[in-house]
């Protein structure tokens, strides 16, 4: 059980670098609108991955 929740985890980081690098790449060759559209998808990963599915009562924001 706790080898699914480390490859979980290693999945999820992997993901979120793989997006990292892939918007700084787009925005050093200048296609800014693919970066900015990485970034978008990122701060909604975070959000629903810090959040998931709690009540709205409950989210900070």
């Amino acid at each position: 059980m706790a080898v699914n929740a480390l490859l979980g985890q290693l999945l999820s980081r992997t993901i979120t670098v793989a997006a990292v690098l892939t918007a700084m790449w787009f925005a050093w060759n200048g296609v800014y609108a693919f970066a900015a559209a990485f970034v978008l998808l990122l701060v909604v990963y975070v959000y629903i991955a810090w959040y998931g599915d709690e009540p709205i009562e409950e989210r900070l924001i």
